[in-house]
């Protein structure tokens, strides 16, 4: 069996740090003539994705689409509270 579509992440490897928001780049080949594939994430909490997900139409076979999705990790890091000593 082969699958109708092969998905590869074309951008590097990327840290996100809480806040900032980077691009990821993926790319999408056909096996199979008029495909469309519906690419969608699963997240943890505290992410979010744009778009949430991309519907990739594509005529033949060997037929490549790439598309940018937008990650975001919110929130700050949150400084810890130091511990109060117990008085003695």
């Amino acid at each position: 069996m082969i699958a109708p579509v092969a998905l590869k992440f074309v951008s590097d490897v990327r840290l996100f740090a809480p806040g900032t928001t980077r691009s990821v780049e993926v790319e999408v080949t056909a096996f199979r003539p008029d495909v469309a594939v519906n690419c969608g994430w699963q997240l943890p909490r505290g992410w979010t994705i744009a778009p949430a997900a991309q519907t990739f139409r594509i005529a033949m076979v060997g037929g490549q689409a790439q598309t940018p999705f937008h990650g975001d990790r919110a929130g700050a890091v949150r400084q810890r509270e130091p511990r109060r000593q117990r008085p003695d």
